[in-house]
């Protein structure tokens, strides 16, 4: 009797084992570029400061600085495959007035 309830503890151990490998492949080979992708994506943080500083002027009340909202982005070109490279840079270009030289 004690040899059979230790033979399903084994059984069961051995199925979870055998589970567990299954699952560690499924992750690691399989869906492997997935994993890939969200690896860099958590890498990449963007972080917005405001900084107003006001208007600077001299001791001539002549006005040296001044605010000016500006837009920056950041395109990484490992996201997009090197054909549709061209294609994105004069969509953007268009987008924002800026000539840009082919590639």
């Amino acid at each position: 009797m004690n040899n059979s309830r230790v033979l399903w503890i084994l059984i069961g151990v051995s199925v979870f084992f055998l589970l567990l490998i299954v699952k560690l492949f499924d992750i690691q080979i399989l869906k492997n570029e997935d994993s890939i992708f969200y690896a860099k994506r958590q890498q990449n943080k963007s972080e917005y400061i405001k900084a107003e500083r006001g208007l600077i002027y001299d001791r001539n009340n002549i006005l040296l600085v001044y605010n000016r909202n500006d837009i920056s982005f950041f395109l990484d070109n490992n996201f997009i495959t090197p054909k549709d490279r061209p294609t994105v840079a004069n969509k953007l270009s268009s987008l924002f007035k800026i000539v840009v030289p082919s590639i």
